[in-house]
């Protein structure tokens, strides 16, 4: 049941065999074209819509994905909602031109099944946005590469994560919650990871657009198991520490940073070893860089734990949950993949 948030590739598997269904109906109406069935303005939408998805899977190719990530989610959206429109042109063309004589449009709309489905999907796009909000923000700035901002719009549960914007419809950013049991709202850590971060850190806002209401992520499968190592690397700790305060589970913590003090303030890190007093807090710039994979798992079967999470980039994450997979440890962590 843990595996649930390792299996990855659903919404761009889904996307690609959308696009090879496409591929199939543009060669059936291009075919249709040549006896006067399908009409050329259905042949035409066919042909763009299938252009604009061509385009928004090459730009979302991971490596593109990861160096121009902003232009990516622009063209993600922007194509996404003309293709969409241009989806309620295509589907009233296509039910126009394959209609029984004898039926109107209406009937002939209200009868099949596609029509509906375009119905639903353009209200899934819209209600997300209906949740759009602007909302007061506290900043603290930790360091020059952390800021810590507080919420109290919500609380979320444990192993969730939100999403804010300072331009809703160019960019946005996710960031794991930290809530704190009895205490109303939510926390996050931004660290500085690029010119978005960079400029938040630099110029902290009092106000940030959030949209919808905080998912679960891999860390959700905490209260799963009864003994839990969590491992976090750097910032990688945003996400561990909700479970860290909420003990819903033993909880042994090792994070691995760069001086960490100075990077995320007394404060944070007090809190953290006043919920997790034996926590292993490895210091990278005072003794280096672990051998992250045997000091895992040595901590792992000293504390006989039954699973293992693990939040950190993804070379480091990749590396850990393969060395342990390969040892036999019950290993989760993040998999970057839609």
């Amino acid at each position: 049941m843990a595996r649930v948030y390792s299996l990855g590739g659903i919404h761009s598997g889904s996307s690609m065999a959308a696009t090879m269904w496409l591929i199939y109906l543009t060669v059936n109406v291009t075919r249709d074209l040549t006896n006067f069935k399908a009409s050329p303005a259905l042949v035409g939408i066919t042909y763009t819509i299938l252009t604009l998805l061509v385009i928004i899977i090459a730009l979302a190719m991971p490596t593109f994905r990861r160096l121009h990530h902003d232009s990516f989610e622009m063209v993600h959206r922007f194509l996404g909602w003309s293709a969409t429109a241009l989806l309620w042109v295509q589907t009233i063309l296509l039910i126009r031109d394959y209609r029984p004589p004898s039926t109107s449009l209406g009937a002939a709309l209200a009868q099949t099944p596609a029509f509906w489905l375009v119905v639903v999907l353009t209200f899934s796009i819209i209600t997300s946005w209906l949740t759009l909000r602007k909302v007061p923000v506290k900043a603290e700035v930790l360091s020059n590469h952390a800021l810590r901002l507080d919420f109290d719009y919500t609380t979320p549960v444990p192993g969730s994560f939100t999403r804010i914007s300072q331009s809703p419809l160019t960019e946005w950013h996710s960031f794991a919650t930290i809530a704190v049991p009895g205490q109303r709202g939510y926390s996050m850590i931004i660290s500085r990871a690029g010119d978005w971060t960079g400029e938040v850190i630099a110029e902290p806002p009092s106000e940030i657009w959030v949209r919808g209401v905080p998912a679960c992520g891999v860390m959700n499968i905490v209260p799963l198991f009864r003994r839990v190592l969590i491992v976090a690397t750097g910032s990688g700790i945003a996400p561990c520490a909700p479970h860290v305060f909420a003990k819903r589970a033993e909880i042994k913590l090792l994070w691995t940073s760069r001086n960490i003090r100075k990077t995320y303030g007394d404060k944070f890190v007090n809190s953290i070893l006043e919920a997790a007093p034996d926590a292993i807090i490895y210091d990278t710039d005072a003794h280096g860089r672990p051998d992250l994979v045997k000091l895992v798992h040595h901590v792992y079967k000293d504390f006989n734990a039954e699973a293992v999470c693990v939040i950190a980039n993804e070379p480091i994450t990749r590396k850990v949950v393969y060395g342990l997979m390969s040892r036999g440890v019950p290993v989760f962590g993040a998999i970057w993949d839609s």
